[in-house]
């Protein structure tokens, strides 16, 4: 009977300081929050005023400051169906994502579907509370 009670007092103790450890992360990254919040305002001022300086390159001795854009696609959702027909019929599938939904695939499984060319793999997902 100790066996049982050496291990739940172990398991007692390891989610108790789990615990400290989840409430120390949410206050820190608290913080992260706001100082990242802080970082992209003082980022989009010096974007501002290179843009208005007409700049992509800046500085001081301590930093440097370069500005560089480049065309990303941005897809229409309507129309998302024909970009893939298009893609696959011109042969240009890789422009296409190489990872499927996971929760719409659940659901295919779930209703007896048998998607082809997949496989589950188990994640473990852990959740606790504070009680």
């Amino acid at each position: 009977m100790s066996d049982v009670a050496d291990v739940n007092e172990t398991l007692s103790q390891a989610l108790e300081f789990l615990l400290m450890k989840r409430e120390e992360y949410r206050y820190y990254s608290r913080q992260a929050d706001a100082i990242k919040a802080e970082m992209v305002e003082a980022q989009d001022r010096c974007v501002d005023i290179m843009n208005e300086a007409g700049l992509t390159k800046a500085g001081t001795a301590d930093v440097t400051m370069s500005l560089s854009y480049e065309e990303v696609p941005n897809v229409d959702v309507e129309h998302w169906d024909e970009l893939r027909f298009w893609a696959v019929k011109n042969g240009y599938q890789a422009i296409l994502p190489r990872s499927i939904n996971a929760a719409p695939w659940r659901e295919l499984k779930a209703m007896g579907v048998d998607v082809p060319f997949t496989s589950a793999f188990r994640k473990l997902k852990v959740s606790f509370k504070k009680s």
